[in-house]
C-alpha cells in the first residue's frame, strides 16, 4: 500500500514545476529544468528565419521557388552563378537605379531600400524594425553597440570574413542585407 500511495504522490507531481513552485519550495527545488527548458528554447526563436528574409542566401538553386528562381534570373544568374555565391553586375546599382523589372526582381528574393543600400548601418536601433532588431540581438548586438559610431560590431564577429562567421551570425547578417560579398 505505501508503494501505491507513492507512486500516486509522483503522478501528481508536475515534471516541471511552475517558477510560483519552485520559490515555494525551499528543499530540493527541482531549478534546473526549468533552465534546461528557456535554454533549448531561445535559440530557436532567435535565429529562425526564413528563405525570404535571408533574400535566398542559403538556398541553393534548385530548392529556390519558381518565382524566386525567375527574379533571380532576371538579375543575371543561372544555377552556377547562384549555387557559386558569384555576384552579378547589377549588385552594385544603387536602389534607385534599378530598373521597374530588377526592383521587382530583388523584392521578390526579400530585399528592400535599406538591406539593399546599406545593410541598415544608419538606422538607429530604435528605428529598426522588428525582424533586423530581432537579428541583431541574436548576432551579439545591443542598442549601445548598435548606435555606438562607427558601427561598433561584438567581438566575435570583428575581422572575420563570411566564411569564418558561425551559420547563426550569418544568418543574422543575411537578415540585414549583407552578403558574402558585402560582408568580405
Amino acid at each position: 500500500d505505501e508503494d501505491e500511495n507513492v507512486e500516486e504522490k509522483k503522478e501528481e507531481i508536475p515534471a516541471v514545476p511552475s517558477k510560483k513552485e519552485n520559490e515555494e519550495k525551499t528543499e530540493e527545488a527541482p531549478v534546473a529544468p526549468v533552465k534546461e527548458e528557456e535554454e533549448e528554447t531561445k535559440p530557436e526563436t532567435k535565429v529562425s528565419f526564413t528563405d525570404f528574409e535571408m533574400k535566398y542566401e542559403f538556398t541553393l538553386w534548385d530548392d529556390l521557388p519558381s518565382d524566386a528562381k525567375a527574379a533571380a534570373e532576371e538579375l543575371g544568374f543561372d544555377e552556377n552563378k547562384w549555387n557559386a555565391s558569384e555576384e552579378v553586375h547589377m549588385g552594385h546599382k544603387p536602389w534607385n537605379h534599378l530598373t521597374e523589372s530588377e526592383l521587382k526582381a530583388v523584392q521578390t528574393l526579400g530585399w528592400e531600400e535599406t538591406a539593399w543600400e546599406d545593410q541598415y548601418e544608419h538606422e538607429d536601433w530604435d528605428e529598426l524594425p522588428e525582424l533586423q532588431k530581432r537579428a541583431a540581438e541574436a548576432a551579439g548586438y545591443t542598442a549601445s553597440n548598435w548606435d555606438a559610431p562607427p558601427h561598433e560590431q561584438p567581438d566575435h564577429l570583428q575581422h572575420k570574413r563570411w566564411d569564418d562567421l558561425d551559420e547563426k551570425d550569418r544568418k543574422c547578417m543575411a537578415v540585414l542585407g549583407y552578403t558574402k560579398h558585402d560582408w568580405d
